[in-house]
């Protein structure tokens, strides 16, 4: 018989796979057109309604699976920062991609965000 905390941290790990999936599956794939670097996020073509959007709710599926494993808010956007940065890091090697400081500081948005919504609705 399999126990309700198996099953669980089964549906847990699942979503996390899946969360990490999703966010890797969008930002690390080529595109076509050149590829840039936009380090003022004051003065970039990324500072629109569309990608700001977009970033949050790319990582906060991720941060809502981090909460489930019982990880603080701090812990969480810290590793949002980190997998962004790395994110962004990978991408100055990927065709078409552009590199750009506002998509870290919208995707540890999204990690905060996502968290603070885990724990208002699940908590």
């Amino acid at each position: 018989m399999v126990s309700g905390r198996r099953v669980r941290r089964f549906f847990q790990l699942a979503a996390l796979t899946a969360s990490l999936a999703l966010v890797f599956g969008v930002t690390l794939r080529p595109t076509a057109g050149p590829s840039r670097v936009e380090l003022a996020p004051w003065a970039t073509q990324q500072l629109n309604g569309v990608n700001v959007v977009g970033n949050v709710a790319l990582f906060a599926p991720l941060s809502a699976v981090l909460w489930s494993f019982g990880w603080p808010l701090r812990r969480t956007v810290v590793a949002g920062v980190v997998i962004s940065l790395g994110i962004e890091l990978l991408q100055l090697a990927i065709p078409g991609r552009t590199t750009a400081t506002v998509d870290v500081l919208c995707n540890s948005l999204g990690a905060a965000a996502g968290w603070l919504l885990a724990r208002r609705w699940w908590g």
